[in-house]
């Protein structure tokens, strides 16, 4: 559904569509949304979402629990006074809004990894931190910036990269 509703997608090769159908059926991910089909050079690039980095970990049968959120301007987060201080931070606080539609500022990115040996991980980043990894390790979006390139991923979809980024930094 997603290569034949994508405009991005309407003019890539065919055989790229059907190969990226094929590495989907292989990879076989519960969660739909684990990967997504991207316009390459002609052609459709399979493109890991956070989702997939998820369950992957949950899995291996190495990690107890994932937990990650985007952060929000104006909300008081326990113990976020350093980067440090994250690593304290165990459960994920749910937001509560009076106003459901609000449209509210994402400040940063968190994830926390619990392992079944007892060690955690985790990584905090702010939203200027993500675009700083985007741009010394994503050679679409530098070009994005830089006016040679149409579209990157990174600027579609920034927020899901930005939580695959710190997913990945746990994981």
């Amino acid at each position: 559904l997603k290569l034949a509703c994508d405009d991005k997608l309407k003019y890539c090769k065919t055989m790229s569509k059907v190969r990226y159908c094929y590495q989907v059926a292989l990879l076989d991910y519960k969660n739909p949304n684990a990967v997504c089909p991207i316009a390459y050079d002609g052609g459709v690039q399979l493109q890991f979402q956070y989702q997939s980095f998820i369950e992957d970990m949950l899995e291996c049968g190495g990690v107890e629990e994932v937990n990650w959120i985007k952060m929000y301007e104006g909300y008081k987060y326990p113990t976020f006074i350093n980067k440090n201080d994250c690593k304290e931070i165990r459960e994920i606080p749910e937001i509560e809004l009076d106003d459901p539609f609000a449209k509210l500022k994402v400040i940063g990115y968190y994830c926390y990894a619990k392992c079944k040996n007892g060690k955690t991980y985790t990584c905090l980043m702010s939203v200027e931190e993500a675009k700083q990894w985007a741009l010394k390790y994503s050679i679409s979006f530098k070009k994005f910036n830089n006016g040679e390139a149409k579209s990157a991923i990174w600027n579609d979809n920034f927020e899901t990269m930005a939580l695959k980024t710190v997913i990945k930094s746990v994981g």
